[in-house]
């Protein structure tokens, strides 16, 4: 957002997977996504004064894409100019349709500049209510807000960590699975942030959701045994997925399907016992695709070069924090039950456990076929 004098300008900014949400609220908007995104912030972002009611909004433009990123330009005229009034931005985009959203703002006028994270139980912002000069001392700090939410606010890679937790079994191998999962994943946001490799974000989703899937079907083999017939439906399933998406008319990236396939099918031969030996380069492997679909949250954030490297930096603390409450809750309640509950240890590892397991594989499952039906990028 750009403040001068009476005028306001505003460059919004979201993930393009993220805007197909939109059809459900208007299914008569047609394929334009950008078009509805249009119409959707025109109905959902207001600017207000006290000294002079609500501002006017005067145009709004839908941008050129890019990064696989829509973006549109709102442009509001107020009746008294920004810094002599007391404005308030209000937000209301996307919670209707995503209550975990996090839109970040970033607001200038030439003097100085204000950032703030926006959630569905925090949406006003009042413009220039402590302006400062220059660099913005809450940009690391926001940042690691937004990483924390992120990571909560996603259901996969909370099924993803839950299925490592239990298939680590014990403390020390799940310090070491964590350990090579946040290897990948903050070589892969550094990575595809910063520019060094661009990925497919489709694709990215889509391997996401086979992570939850894999990691899932493993804890369940090394808990309660494994026989090749186990391994056989998994790689068939995987193939037949492949295949029904590739009738929908689904441009498929069959070379990294291919490589799915060759990797589930290796790991299925190493067994269950000697595939957890390298556990650790396998969750840095599945911390790679994690970390991809991380970038996409920087990416449609827009961050100005000169910013990237600080909060890259926080966004990724607040990541890691993430995964440590997250971590930390579900030992907690492991160790609660075991203590407070003995007697009904056995009742949850024949039926609360695989129960469990069965929820997150099937998770996984649905988020790799579902994402799989979304036309790749290139």
């Amino acid at each position: 957002w750009q403040a001068n004098g009476t005028s306001v300008t505003g460059v919004f900014s979201v993930d393009a997977r993220r805007a197909t949400q939109l059809h459900t609220l208007y299914p008569e908007g047609g394929d334009d996504t950008g078009a509805l995104l249009l119409r959707h912030l025109r109905e959902n972002v207001a600017l207000t004064q006290d000294a002079g009611g609500k501002c006017d909004l005067t145009a709004g433009t839908k941008l050129a894409a890019y990064r696989d990123v829509e973006r549109v330009e709102l442009q509001f005229t107020c009746a008294a100019p920004v810094d002599a009034a007391t404005t308030t931005l209000s937000f209301a985009a996307f919670f209707s349709v995503s209550p975990n959203h996090i839109h970040y703002v970033r607001v200038g006028n030439g003097a100085g500049r204000q950032e703030a994270v926006l959630t569905t139980s925090h949406r006003e912002l009042s413009l220039f209510a402590e302006t400062v000069e220059g660099e913005s001392p809450s940009s690391f700090s926001e940042f690691v807000t937004v990483g924390v939410l992120h990571v909560t606010s996603g259901l996969d890679h909370i099924a993803f960590l839950l299925a490592l937790l239990l298939l680590a079994q014990t403390l020390r191998t799940a310090i070491i699975a964590v350990t090579g999962f946040t290897l990948g994943h903050t070589i892969s946001l550094g990575g595809v942030t910063l520019g060094v490799v661009s990925v497919d974000a489709a694709l990215i989703e889509a391997l996401i959701g086979y992570t939850v899937a894999y990691t899932a079907f493993e804890a369940f083999v090394i808990r309660y045994g494994f026989d090749k017939r186990q391994g056989q439906a998994f790689l068939l399933l995987l193939l037949g997925l492949m295949v029904a998406s590739a009738l929908f008319s689904v441009t498929l990236p069959w070379l990294a399907l291919a490589g799915v396939m060759v990797f589930s099918a290796a790991m299925l031969e190493l067994g269950p016992v000697r595939a957890q030996k390298g556990l650790v380069w396998v969750t840095a492997a599945f911390g790679l695709a994690h970390g991809a679909g991380f970038a996409g949250a920087m990416q449609s954030f827009d961050v100005p070069q000169a910013d990237l490297l600080p909060m890259l930096f926080g966004f990724n603390v607040g990541v890691e924090a993430a995964q440590l409450i997250i971590l930390g809750s579900a030992l907690v309640v492991f160790g609660l039950q075991k203590r407070l509950l003995p007697k009904a240890q056995n009742y949850v590892h024949a039926f609360a456990t695989p129960i469990l397991l069965a929820m997150i594989f099937g998770l996984g499952i649905f988020w790799f076929a579902s994402r799989l039906m979304v036309p790749s990028a290139g």
